[in-house]
Formats: C-alpha cells, structure tokens, sequence
C-alpha cells in the first residue's frame, strides 16, 4: 500500500482564507513486513506577505513564522512559477497514495487541496486517507495522557528529538507513529 505521509504549516485555521507556508511529503510503502521509504521527503517553502494574506496569531505562535524570519527568508513568494512547479510535483509524488497526517481530513488535506485550486492543479492521490489521531488516542490512553497531539505522542513512544512544528519533522514524527503501530498489530 503506497502512503504519503504530510504534513503542512500555515498562516491560520481556514484553507479558504489563510495560506500554506510549509509542506511536506514522504512516501512509504505499508506492507506486512513493514513501513518501508520509497523516496526522499520532499519539503518546500512559499513566502507570504502578511499585508496581504490573512493570519492567525495563534498559528503564528505555534510555528513562528513572521516576514524575515530565516526559515522562510530566502523562500519563493507563493504565487511564483517555482511554488506552482512544487505543488505540481507533490500532487505528481502523492498521485495514487493515501494521504496521512495527524489531521489529515481536518486540515492537511483541505489546505493542500486549496493550494494545488489556486495553480489549477488536480490532485491526484487516493480518495481514502489514514488519520494519525486515531492510533495517537490509543497512544494517550496507554500513556495515560489527556491530550494527544503529534509531538506528544512522538515523545512518549521514545523518539529522538525533532525541531519544533516543521514540515519535516512532522511527517518524520508521523512515519515513526505509524511505525510504531506497525510493529504493534504485525508481531502481536
């Protein structure tokens, strides 16, 4: 089964009113044997103006992006020729996979979805999608954790330190998740 883990950093909440800033894919191939790379993550970058894009403090306190800041300093401005040819080659890597993310049908996939809208792109991924919030309860449960998100299951399943709340990281900590439940219903 191809999966393509995502994930993706944004100005806000809406895919309708605020804008991507960070996305990411991996793809993985779940088989019996296990969660197995079949290429190298591909990450990018797109610059927005914050005169112009609408933005949530909150988002902004999670992820810290502002104008200049170096993680997105040198990034292409969202609507260029470079994004567009990025979306078009993670709607071409995640043709055919099923998406997962920790919210994947909650956010992930509804903003990646506007994006590709705004450059004409169909996507082209598998209409079923894995969410990583599921196995994350059961995580929190066993754990005896009242909430659940990505970073704090990550951390009580023992994996090794990631940055904070980057593409990257994310589907790392996803695929480490989705590992970990692997080897949980395989050798049980």
């Amino acid at each position: 089964m191809l999966v393509a883990l995502v994930d993706t950093e944004t100005t806000g909440l809406d895919p309708t009113r605020h804008r991507v800033i960070e996305a990411g894919v991996l793809l993985v191939e779940l088989t019996k044997e296990g969660v197995k790379t079949i290429a190298s993550p591909f990450v990018f970058r797109q610059k927005v103006s914050l005169r112009t894009t609408q933005w949530s403090p909150g988002a902004f306190k999670v992820n810290k992006y502002f104008e200049g800041h170096p993680d997105w300093e040198y990034a292409p401005d969202a609507g260029s020729e470079i994004v567009c040819a990025n979306w078009q080659q993670l709607a071409d890597v995640t043709e055919k996979a099923i998406l997962c993310s920790q919210n994947i049908e909650g956010f992930d996939k509804p903003f990646m979805t506007m994006e590709l809208e705004r450059f004409d792109i169909k996507p082209k991924w598998d209409r079923r999608s894995i969410e990583l919030m599921s196995f994350s309860a059961f995580v929190a449960v066993e754990k005896n954790q009242p909430k659940f998100p990505l970073h704090d299951i990550y951390t009580a399943l023992g994996g090794p330190p990631l940055e904070e709340h980057r593409a990257l990281a994310d589907i790392m900590r996803g695929k480490f998740v989705l590992e970990h439940f692997h080897k949980r219903y395989f050798t049980a």
